[in-house]
């Protein structure tokens, strides 16, 4: 099936499931008569329907989206000015006549930010609180930009760009320019410098200069809401701030924002600004001459010597050590000598930010690093996921007896595991191409590897004219061959028999090397041939034995029937070992690792469904005693009634109050009502204010006595249950603005199917991001027949899809959702979903079923929603499989379409019917970012490749990599230095086929590595603390006591002493009702410091506990006893945690028994 037919495939089925979901939306039983997801099938769509659907009504069916794509047609695709030009004619009345400017601004403004960040995230609706006309204190109107949290969710570049499209708008509407006084300056200086030292750390710390120039130039006022509980330190009061409070909004703008990408504006200005008016905005070249002065060292020619020196070197940083967790083991420190190899490649299964390991990787890290677990690694990203590669070279260990193994396997790595002493190599991490592109950093000489050796092959036997008479496409060529090859061609010897000579000193190497001539081995040749990873065994008569292979490339590479021993005596640092080799054998030996990579153990795989606080089944109050601590509405509804806010609407035929949008009596809908909150007057339209009283305060509820018993038992009746379940759990009272509830069935249902309901009414699942843009049946656990079914008919080479065997290239919107048995796997919850749907429609909304599903088969080929959390719009996918890992495989593209990349990244998916049937933005919660974020406000149904994020076009798409590649890698360049192209998905991403990439590395399976971290398997934090080190300890690049003091700094004493703060001002609970108190009830009873209590309830009776007990504070105590009294740990670590035992000594008093961490799951 070729893509144009797939996406109209994807598309048909989108539109049926609508038509279903429309026929029970007209029904009138939802809050709305119609499905709330609008459909958007390109990014002017998304982008113009994202805000206009939200926000802006007067703008529906006025051609927004139509003139958005005539820009594109002028500007190009993604260009930021279409944003500019877009908003300023929304703001100039183009298409729609506003009331005021300060409206038309802000929807201008908004729909260009939406189209600046792909239409996707909440940043237009959220992350700008409000766009307003404000006064100069020279009487001239200017334009102020209220910025809130969620502007995050644009990134850096777009929430700077966001600022330079307000002042595009301000100009073309007349606006004059926003004038601070000098008092108002320094406010922003104050504030940006308070919210990075009293709020968070940020990854830029601009001067108060910085600041203030900034504020001084901007045009547009950068103000916002205040987001923070604490004041600024100083400037406070001031006529033009509306608040003292810190405005976190702001604060983004000033630090991820417009002084860490003021080079991008620099380029744009230099563009296009003269074209767009903007030239004022060249006092950012002057900024960034007074960043580089501020935060410069020395004097240029200095600065231009490191950079130069910079150039040829990389220097190992440690950063990816930060905040390090008990429990989540180091593999390597940075640079260390057996840690992972950096080695170039892209599998199926990597790619936007994921890197591959071998399978014995997995397993030989004792199972903390499985499929999908997170990993912070030193370079080139932040973080990565793991998937197995087993094309690639697997680890090397010492056993117990002293042998040294290469574990090839997965399997042999599980029969090794007990027996291993130390691992001295972990393997290869394969990295592709595309992550340095995406993450601009320098390329790291390349190992040689033997896909470098094939390219030199290729070009010797070309250059020669020479014929090999042999091929090893499919094996590696003996030591003799290797020999002969080298010899004859004048190329450097195979990998496979090129040892890590330069990981060994001159001293062991002289060792090895008499060890060898003479067949005496001492304890200093042995750790020589541990240091350059050859296999051999350890004899109990204290010799070596080798295998015959490394015997032959010893004599040959070392010449041994020759006396070699003065030029070995005059080898003095590593790199003279393979200069030696070169002189007395002939043969070039290139090095097998320039570079090793250090890595943590981030955040464990996942994949689990969606549960809110409390696992609520139904959007409905309870009460918040009614419902009892379990929030049970099954309890209220035997109590009768619930006093709670909800919200009101008038049969239109009967003219009775109604809590749904349709009367059950009359079988009608509901017309709203709006309330006065001070006289209590009802109004079928929303109003300014009451006729009667002149309240100003109307709303779609009250508090009211709510007849839960009669709307159970209407339910009840109306599905053909005789009796309410045990337990039903609900919300003590609803969230939402107008208070809206769910219909009782909708509960009742997912109960039965044991579902859980998510803010929007949606039933979804969570699972990590995984990448995928080829796949074996097997491998997804679908048969052959049913892949035709669904439109695979033909593998990657182009020959009939008949074997399970086949490698097939994925379509861009497919995904195999998680089926392991370590989990609720996704394909079991769906079929739930699907029963649940088809429920819903027959009982409920009196249709036919949908789905129809009787096993997990048969959900192959349905639609999914993926969202991501930081996004407003939904993205179509198809389920074409099942994995046994905790994640969601899919292509790039896919993850990319949701604004994601696969570090680590956790997104959301939902069956579509039950989205159609069950979403409304009015269940949404009335709290920044809750209204919006997280929820499909739009839904795309087809991948648009030029419309996604741009990190995705970073991929290569290659089969392989040119042999100028690898010795480009050699001189520490940057990608767009080379002069070799490797084409990647920005190539291609304008062409006919712009989904389709390749590898150049295979794996035999997907699956073939651990599905679960052993963090996750493990229950006791004691055990996962005692396993990190243990690994510690086995692991040739950690250095255990580095790990011990790491994790007493940055996880044990941290802990103690913010416990210990929290405990001096915490509150007491009373365990019944729940209330909270700031201080022990004025009764006769007391609270002991242990949290042990005889304290009443005032309200209740009930007991009053502390909420922070003694455990808690003490719970890491006695492991950071343990740990100083094991490790080698610095005398200053030592005392403090001696110190802080004494502190908590003299709190609790003594310990009366030993108590270890595994009395506190963790």
């Amino acid at each position: 099936m070729e893509t144009e037919e797939y996406f109209e495939k994807i598309s048909e089925k989108t539109d049926k499931a609508y038509d279903v979901a429309d026929k029970a939306r007209d029904q009138s039983k939802d809050p709305e008569d119609k499905v709330d997801i609008p459909v958007a099938t390109d990014l002017p769509e998304k982008a113009s329907s994202l805000v206009i659907a939200a926000m802006f009504p007067e703008l529906e069916d006025q051609g927004v989206a139509g003139r958005i794509r005539e820009l594109e047609d002028e500007y190009g695709k993604n260009d930021e000015r279409v944003s500019f030009q877009i908003a300023r004619e929304i703001a100039k009345g183009r298409f729609y006549d506003f009331d005021d400017v300060e409206k038309a601004c802000n929807a201008g403004i908004r729909v260009g930010v939406s189209y600046m960040t792909g239409g996707i995230t909440t940043a237009p609706l959220e992350g700008i609180g409000d766009v307003k006309v404000r006064t100069n204190d020279d009487g001239t109107d200017y334009l102020a930009m209220y910025y809130s949290g969620p502007i995050r969710s644009a990134g850096g570049t777009a929430s700077a760009m966001s600022v330079l499209l307000a002042d595009y708008v301000r100009l073309g509407v007349g606006l004059d320019r926003f004038k601070p006084s000098d008092t108002v300056l320094k406010r922003y200086s104050t504030e940006v410098d308070d919210y990075i030292n009293r709020v968070t750390a940020k990854q830029y710390s601009p001067e108060r200069e910085e600041t203030e120039m900034i504020a001084e130039n901007v045009p547009v006022e950068v103000t916002g809401s205040p987001t923070e509980e604490l004041d600024v330190s100083n400037y406070k009061d001031l006529d033009r701030v509306d608040t003292n409070k810190i405005r976190g909004g702001l604060c983004l703008v000033y630090l991820d924002g417009l002084p860490l990408k003021a080079p991008k504006i620099k380029k744009r200005i230099e563009k296009w600004g003269e074209e767009f008016g903007l030239e004022h905005w060249n006092w950012i070249k002057d900024y960034l001459d007074l960043q580089k002065e501020l935060h410069s060292s020395g004097d240029d020619d200095e600065e231009e010597d490191e950079q130069d020196e910079e150039k040829k070197k990389y220097t190992p940083s440690d950063k990816y050590l930060g905040s390090l967790t008990a429990g989540r083991p180091i593999f390597g420190h940075p640079g260390r000598k057996g840690g992972f190899r950096l080695r170039y490649g892209h599998t199926r299964t990597n790619g936007l930010a994921a890197t591959s390991f071998h399978p014995a990787t997995l397993e030989i890290t004792e199972r903390f690093l499985a499929i999908g677990t997170q990993m912070k690694i030193e370079y080139p990203g932040k973080a990565t996921v793991g998937t197995p590669c087993d094309a690639i070279h697997p680890p090397v260990v010492r056993l117990n007896n002293g042998d040294v193994v290469k574990v090839d396997t997965r399997e042999k790595a599980k029969e090794l595991e007990r027996r291993i002493d130390e691992i001295l190599f972990l393997g290869d991490v394969l990295v592709p191409y595309g992550e340095f592109v995406e993450n601009g950093k320098k390329l790291l000489p390349s190992p040689y590897v033997s896909e470098w050796w094939d390219k030199e092959l290729e070009k010797a036997l070309e250059e020669q004219d020479v014929k090999l008479g042999k091929s090893f496409e499919d094996r590696e060529p003996s030591p003799e061959e290797a020999f002969k090859i080298s010899e004859a061609l004048g190329i450097p010897l195979h990998p496979k028999w090129t040892y890590h000579w330069q990981e060994t000193s001159p001293e062991k190497f002289k060792a090895l090397y008499s060890s060898l001539r003479e067949q005496k081995w001492t304890a200093k040749a042995k750790r020589a041939l541990e240091d350059i990873l050859v296999q051999h065994e350890n004899k109990e008569e204290g010799g070596i034995e080798l295998r015959q292979e490394d015997v032959k490339v010893f004599q040959r590479l070392l010449d041994l029937e020759n006396d070699h021993m003065v030029k070995v005596e005059e080898i003095g640092k590593p790199s003279d070992i393979p200069e030696f080799i070169e002189d007395v054998s002939g043969i070039e030996v290139r090095e097998q690792a320039p570079h090793y990579l250090g890595g943590r153990m981030g955040r464990p795989e996942k994949a689990q469904r969606r549960t809110l606080n409390g696992d609520p089944q139904l959007l409905f109050p309870c009460g918040k005693e009614e419902g009892g601590r379990m929030r049970n509405l099954t309890m209220s509804y035997k109590n009768g009634t619930v006093k709670e806010q909800i919200i009101h609407n008038r049969c239109t035929e009967c003219g009775e109050i109604t809590h749904y949008s349709f009367c059950r009596e009359c079988d009608a809908p509901a017309e709203e009502l709006w309330i006065c909150s001070d006289c209590g007057e009802e109004y079928t339209e929303e109003q300014d204010k009451c006729d009667d009283c002149g309240g100003e305060w109307l709303n779609r509820y009250r508090e009211t006595e709510i007849d839960v018993e009669k709307m159970m038992e209407d339910s009840l009746e109306n599905l053909d249950m005789r009796h309410p379940p045990e337990l039903l759990k609900s919300f003590r009272g609803m969230t939402s603005k107008h208070k809206h509830v769910e219909p009782i069935e909708k509960g009742l249902l997912r109960e039965k199917h044991n579902l859980y309901v998510n803010k929007d009414a949606t039933v979804r699942y969570d699972a990590i991001d995984l990448p995928m843009t080829h796949f074996k049946p097997k491998e997804i656990n679908v048969s052959v027949e049913k892949l035709n079914e669904i439109g695979y008919t033909e593998d990657k080479n182009g020959r009939p899809l008949e074997s399970e065997d086949q490698i097939v290239e994925m379509k861009p919107q497919d995904l195999v959702i998680p089926d392991s048995d370590n989990t609720l796997a996704a394909s079991d919850y769906f079929m739930r979903v699907a029963n649940y749907v088809d429920d819903l429609l027959e009982e409920f909304y009196g249709l036919d079923t949908y789905y129809n599903v009787e096993d997990k088969q048969d959900l192959v080929g349905e639609l999914i929603i993926g969202l991501a959390p930081h996004t407003s719009g939904g993205t179509v996918g198809r389920i074409i499989g099942f994995t046994d890992a905790k994640g969601i495989y899919s292509h790039p593209y896919w993850h990319a379409a949701k604004r994601r990349n696969c570090d680590g990244d956790e997104d959301a998916i939902l069956l579509m019917m039950d989205g159609l049937l069950n979403f409304s933005r009015k269940y949404l919660p009335d709290m920044t970012g809750a209204r919006t974020m997280d929820a499909p406000l739009i839904l795309s149904t087809v991948l648009n490749a030029d419309e996604i994020d741009d990190e995705a076009w970073a991929i290569e798409t290659v089969d392989e990599y040119p042999l100028s590649f690898y010795e480009e890698s050699q001189k520490y360049v940057k990608p767009w230095e080379m002069e070799t192209d490797i084409q990647i998905g920005e190539d291609i991403v304008h062409s006919d086929e712009p989904y389709r990439h390749g590898y150049t590395h295979e794996t035999t399976d997907v699956e073939d590595g651990p599905n679960q971290s052993e963090y996750v398997t493990l229950d006791e934090m004691s055990e996962k603390t005692s396993a990190q080190l243990g690994l510690g300890e086995k692991l040739k690049a950690v250095d255990e006591d580095a790990v011990a003091e790491l994790l007493l700094q940055k996880h044990f004493l941290p802990d103690i002493r913010g416990n210990l703060r929290a405990f001096s001002g915490q509150e007491m609970r009373c365990v019944d009702c729940n209330t909270k108190f700031r201080r022990v009830p004025m009764t006769e009873q007391t609270i002991a410091a242990s949290g042990k209590t005889t304290a009443t309830c005032p309200e209740c009776g009930g007991k009053v506990l502390l909420t922070i007990s003694e455990g808690t504070i003490k719970k890491y105590m006695q492991p950071s006893k343990e740990i100083i009294e094991e490790y080698e740990i610095t005398p200053y670590l030592r005392q403090q945690v001696l110190m802080l035992n004494s502190t908590l000594q003299s709190l609790f008093g003594k310990d009366q028994r030993q108590t270890g961490l595994g009395q506190f799951s963790g």
